[in-house]
């Protein structure tokens, strides 16, 4: 069942992403490394992206909501919408209002293409989408459904907060959060891309040995959190993402998609 457990999520975006990175000439900041695999799944409905623009780099994953059909074109759209608007400029931006809004178009408009695909036999296909943006110690995030990206440093610094009804009974007090995990409710979302789309946004400042996680639920519901304060026992980021990722791989039955950067 886990024998292709290397599988990238998006062969040609990933191509695409490297020549995006080769494209700067000055010395690079972050060390970025991103997994995606298939796990018990019959298709990976995950895809993610990463790409450095000399001091800044954009990160971003998304799920394919296995609930709703065809979930990998989706989360295709998502993360091509992302490299797109990456690629027109997102260097440009520097202050916290021009970036949270630059995130925000980005998964307006992915939103607004997947409800222009949703025709036929697409009809109804949604997406996770959470996107980052790092300008050197500047972190600034927007989250669509239940991905989340997380800040690890002195043990978990951040985390976004899902867009699911459970999160919502955690948030009032009437489900304990160590619950949360085995929830009927906790796959139940109220905001995706290409559904009732929400988007949140955030920023924080960065130290200098802080690790920016971006990850799907195939890895999150799956982990009781102890994963993510070991990863200061590694030095690369490679390394990090396969950690998380190998940590959960025998308990989730899910597509499972890690990125994972840090500063050089």
């Amino acid at each position: 069942m886990y024998g292709d457990v290397l599988e990238i999520s998006d062969y040609n975006l990933m191509k695409r992403a490297d020549r995006c990175q080769k494209m700067s000439q000055t010395r690079k900041l972050y060390d970025i490394a991103g997994v995606s695999v298939r796990g018990g799944r019959a298709i990976n409905e995950d895809a993610y992206y990463t790409c450095e623009f000399g001091n800044s780099c954009v990160l971003a994953v998304a799920d394919g909501m296995g609930g709703l059909p065809y979930g990998d074109i989706a989360s295709g759209i998502a993360i091509d919408t992302v490299r797109n608007f990456s690629e027109r400029g997102v260097s440009f931006f520097n202050q916290e209002k021009e970036i949270k809004a630059f995130l925000t178009k980005i998964h307006e408009t992915a939103h607004e293409r997947i409800i222009n695909e949703s025709r036929g036999e697409y009809m109804g296909m949604g997406t996770t989408l959470t996107t980052a943006f790092l300008n050197r110690n500047r972190l600034y995030i927007a989250n669509s459904g239940d991905s989340r990206a997380y800040v690890i440093g002195d043990g978990v610094r951040f985390r976004t907060t899902d867009h699911t009804h459970i999160q919502k009974l955690v948030d009032q007090g009437s489900v304990p959060e160590r619950d949360a995990r085995f929830h009927p409710l906790r796959n139940s979302l109220y905001g995706y891309v290409g559904g009732n789309l929400v988007v949140d946004t955030y920023s924080l400042e960065l130290s200098e040995y802080d690790i920016v996680i971006l990850c799907t639920d195939g890895f999150h519901a799956h982990s009781a959190g102890l994963e993510l304060l070991a990863l200061r026992d590694y030095t690369q980021s490679n390394h990090v993402a396969q950690y998380l990722v190998n940590s959960v791989i025998t308990k989730s039955d899910d597509n499972i998609t890690v990125v994972a950067c840090g500063f050089r």
